[in-house]
């Protein structure tokens, strides 16, 4: 197995906090599309940021896996903020569903549905 450096570190922390963006990103709009009634959007979206939780999860893993194995990680500040921010993203993306079901509740008592807003 490859000795992880300080760079190896600091690589997966920004490939996290890249990703944990793009899963922010990805949860606002969805609820964003369920609130329009844009239902096969909203789905897509959140699929999408599933595919980038994964991603983030991934190199954070790679991180973790190193350090049971035995191997020294070295400290970065910067890997600790990624470690929260990648936390802090599941609770967004668990809200952010939530939501998105309460708006598309609201629609359906509404009487919109997807093919009225098309």
């Amino acid at each position: 197995m490859e000795t992880i450096t300080i760079e190896n570190v600091q690589e997966a922390a920004f490939q996290i906090i890249a990703a944990v963006g793009e899963v922010k990103k990805l949860d606002l709009q969805a609820v964003e599309y369920s609130k329009q009634g844009k239902y096969d959007e909203m789905k897509k979206a959140f699929e999408d940021s599933r595919q980038a939780y994964a991603n983030a999860h991934d190199y954070h893993f790679d991180i973790v896996k190193a350090e049971a194995s035995g191997q020294s990680i070295p400290y970065s500040v910067l890997f600790g903020h990624a470690e929260d921010q990648l936390m802090s993203i599941e609770n967004l993306t668990l809200f952010s569903q939530q939501l998105a079901d309460v708006y598309q509740q609201m629609n359906d008592l509404k009487g919109i549905h997807q093919s009225d807003k098309e």
